[in-house]
């Protein structure tokens, strides 16, 4: 028979043959010197390390009557010890408490009580209906015999990664960081001319960062042997590590003799090192269109 457990009505507790394997607490002539005391309400076991920490057990043997425990045994864990744990330090850990049957040779815990992260605020964690009295002093269940009873907990600190934080800055017209805004025009000549797949423009700083664009004259991918395609990059080798950049972009075509932008696209990105791919930029149906003035004595403005 696995123990009655009021908050889990249809779920008896789970049984193993397996001692538990960082703590045991073996509690001799159990009704005599606790269960019927008037001055002792719970007893604190001795301080057990668990990799770098110490914990020790809280038992209730009538209940932790403060948080409604009446008619059960309530049982706890306490993380102590946390002077030399750094400011604003938690640590996590799977936490599994146990009872023994004596007749059946198993130790028995409640399921789903598991990972339990504990802090300089939330140093105890437990179960206060563990298991009701009724059952636990009927002889025939096994938990308590010859007036002797064990109880058991496993530890299994869960180890935590350095955590990262993202930091997320926006800056706005009229704010105390207003945004910062660049050009830069690439003016490619011979356009006609151009034979290899794909000509790169220099490198231009904007902000703290280097940028590149990318143009494949022929086309790429969907845009192949019909449009022009266009690469907007950002050079990861100035970007810090974890670190993305929140862009507003444009990439445009200039009319050559007007001056002003004949074909555009733009959109809003998060760069790290990845590319910005346009592969319908222009079709070259419209770059070779005269009355387009996108390419003039074979140049255009980028």
């Amino acid at each position: 028979m696995g123990l009655r457990f009021k908050d889990f009505p249809s779920t008896l507790l789970q049984g193993r043959d397996a001692q538990p394997m960082h703590y045991t607490l073996k509690m001799v002539s159990f009704s005599n010197i606790l269960a019927k005391s008037p001055t002792i309400s719970k007893y604190i076991s001795v301080n057990f390390k668990v990799e770098d920490n110490t914990w020790r057990l809280h038992i209730y043997p009538n209940g932790n009557k403060k948080k409604g425990g009446d008619g059960h045994i309530s049982i706890y864990i306490q993380l102590v010890d946390t002077s030399s744990l750094p400011n604003g330090w938690t640590v996590t850990a799977v936490i599994n408490l146990f009872v023994f049957d004596q007749f059946r040779a198993k130790y028995y815990t409640v399921p789903d009580y598991s990972v339990v992260r504990f802090s300089a605020l939330n140093l105890e964690w437990g179960i206060t209906r563990f298991v009701e009295l009724e059952v636990f002093n009927d002889f025939s269940n096994g938990y308590l015999v010859g007036d002797n009873c064990v109880f058991g907990a496993d530890v299994f600190q869960i180890k935590q990664p350095i955590n990262k934080v993202n930091v997320l800055s926006l800056s706005s017209e009229g704010a105390n960081h207003p945004s910062l805004t660049c050009t830069h025009i690439w003016k490619i000549k011979y356009f006609s001319s151009l034979f290899l797949d794909f000509y790169e423009s220099d490198k231009f700083t904007c902000g703290d960062f280097k940028w590149w664009i990318k143009l494949y004259p022929k086309g790429s991918g969907r845009g192949a042997g019909n449009s022009i395609s266009a690469f907007l990059y950002l050079d990861k080798l100035n970007l810090p590590s974890d670190t993305k950049v929140f862009v507003n972009f444009t990439i445009g075509i200039q009319n050559v003799v007007k001056s002003y932008i004949i074909k555009s696209k733009g959109d809003s990105h998060y760069f790290s090192e990845l590319r910005i791919i346009l592969h319908k930029f222009m079709s070259l149906a419209k770059l070779r269109d005269p009355t387009m003035g996108v390419l003039v004595d074979d140049t255009s403005l980028c």
